[in-house]
């Protein structure tokens, strides 16, 4: 799970970072073929919303990471490398916090 949330937060990034190069051609093709603002700003203002989504998206991929964490360290987890700082833990998962009770929960 930790990993396909990482992957998803790259995934937004690097999908917001392309949205600003479409942006940038589209600007720099409405200046080569002569077309006047007007015409230009109509595709830059669907450009622009489809990037305020990405932005949107992968602000809500946040919110979730953040929640994850709240729960991990409910559970006892190790979620020290999920927040603001440092590297995305190891692919492999989430591992107990030193001293967490690792005992099977029993009904």
């Amino acid at each position: 799970m930790v990993g396909a949330l990482h992957r998803c937060e790259r995934l937004a990034a690097e999908l917001y970072a392309e949205q600003g190069r479409l942006a940038q051609a589209a600007i720099a093709a409405e200046t080569q073929l002569g077309l006047s603002a007007v015409a230009g700003q109509l595709i830059l203002h669907e450009l622009g919303e489809a990037q305020g989504h990405a932005v949107r998206a992968r602000g809500h991929l946040v919110a979730g990471h953040r929640q994850l964490e709240r729960l991990g360290k409910r559970m006892g987890l190790d979620v020290e490398m999920f927040g603001d700082s440092g590297k995305p833990p190891a692919e492999d998962g989430l591992r107990p916090a030193l001293g967490a009770d690792t005992r099977p929960i029993v009904g």
